[in-house]
């Protein structure tokens, strides 16, 4: 849309719908709402309305033009005809090309600007009176930020390159991993897999001995307690939704709302692992290794496993619904009968299933499958699921033979 200008930085729009962009050339470009050219100013230079390695750009509500540029070390002011009215120097400690000053505006006139050189967000009055600043160290630090946003209540946002932060968890979160969706098309889409408070359990054993079956979906090294997941937006870190991952343990009510997430396990099992053997035959667990369970073409989910003991294998699916543009699990609604027909029908519907995303699918988003019980007593039970796109849940039957 820039009109003979290259990479474009920063982008804000006006009340009355006019995009105002800038642009590496160091120039304000403004645009109507259907993109049509209207005008520019700037060019390069140190003097008033000249740029060196235009930055951000943020519009109050009175119209007027908030522009920042690294090698200047400043904010500029102008009207929304990009007349020059003020300015104020933001003293980053070098002030080059790579650095980036992202700003926003408040609800009542604060500039807030995000100097990802000294770590900093620095606050201003409309005036460019400094106000204060945060983020050097401690709960809410930052490395190499980027981007910055305020809401309607004043709450502020910042996207943070090398230290992902999302300010919207609490205190006891502990981040284990993120995946971001940018390879399954949705690039400002994050999911973020976090515990409350979680135990970690380190278990030295030898290399050589042999996995318990618990083992095997745990892995010798693992966090223990509440698991979420979080989808957030990749540019603001924004929560916008969270689950729970609860419910396998529900008749124990103080294991109700606890699972174990393992961090080093054998590749030999149910989770993907990356990298090289780390000890005891191990490797780091990715947990969030995003799978196309549901059939429809697009890797956005992802399975945790439960081995309470050498018979059963509990496993549940989480993923994004780009339907809903959340996190959620997918409910599994089966009909359950015996097989002679003795024995009456019921639904079973649950966020777990013996066995489902362990197994590999007939095709996309359809299994059929048999797990032998009866060496311990149980029964021969056959399961034939398949996914409903329309109601984004698990359906199908579970048929069990004496």
């Amino acid at each position: 849309m820039t009109k003979g200008r290259n990479s474009p930085e920063g982008v804000a729009v006006d009340a009355l719908g006019h995009v105002f962009v800038t642009c590496l050339g160091d120039w304000v470009q403004v645009f109507d709402s259907y993109g049509k050219y209207l005008s520019s100013w700037g060019g390069t230079g140190s003097g008033n309305g000249q740029f060196s390695f235009v930055n951000g750009i943020a519009l109050d509500q009175q119209g007027n033009v908030y522009v920042t540029e690294t090698a200047n070390n400043r904010v500029q002011k102008f009207n929304n005809k990009g007349q020059y009215l003020s300015q104020w120097q933001v003293n980053t400690s070098e002030g080059n090309e790579w650095d980036y000053l992202a700003i926003a505006l408040g609800p009542v006139g604060q500039v807030y600007v995000a100097d990802d050189d000294q770590n900093l967000v620095k606050t201003y009055d409309s005036q460019g009176r400094s106000t204060g600043q945060w983020g050097k160290s401690g709960p809410g630090s930052f490395e190499d930020s980027e981007g910055i946003g305020v809401d309607a209540q004043g709450k502020v946002y910042v996207a943070d390159n090398h230290n992902p932060i999302y300010l919207e968890l609490p205190k006891t979160a502990t981040i284990v991993e993120e995946e971001n969706l940018k390879t399954q098309g949705y690039p400002n889409r994050t999911l973020v897999l976090w515990m409350e408070n979680p135990k970690m359990t380190v278990n030295e054993m030898d290399a050589d001995a042999p996995y318990t079956c618990p083992e095997q979906t745990m892995g010798r090294s693992y966090y223990t307690g509440p698991v979420r997941v979080t989808l957030a937006e990749a540019r603001t870190h924004r929560v916008i939704n969270t689950v729970k991952a609860d419910g396998v343990e529900k008749d124990i009510p103080e294991m109700k709302d606890s699972f174990t997430i393992p961090l080093t396990i054998s590749p030999e099992y149910y989770y993907h692992t990356v990298g090289d053997h780390l000890s005891k035959g191990e490797s780091k667990a990715q947990v969030l290794y995003l799978k196309d369970y549901t059939g429809q073409g697009k890797a956005l989910q992802f399975a945790l496993f439960y081995a309470e003991a050498c018979m059963g294998l509990e496993t549940t699916l989480i993923g994004y619904s780009p339907i809903q543009d959340k996190v959620i699990r997918y409910p599994i609604v089966l009909t359950v009968s015996e097989a002679s027909g003795k024995a009456k029908k019921f639904i079973s519907a649950d966020y777990w299933c013996d066995y489902l995303f362990s197994k590999e699918p007939i095709q996309p988003g359809s299994w059929n499958y048999e797990i032998d019980y009866r060496g311990r007593g149980g029964d021969l039970v056959n399961y034939k699921v398949h996914f409903n796109s329309t109601r984004e849940r698990f359906e199908g039957k579970s048929t069990f033979v004496h």
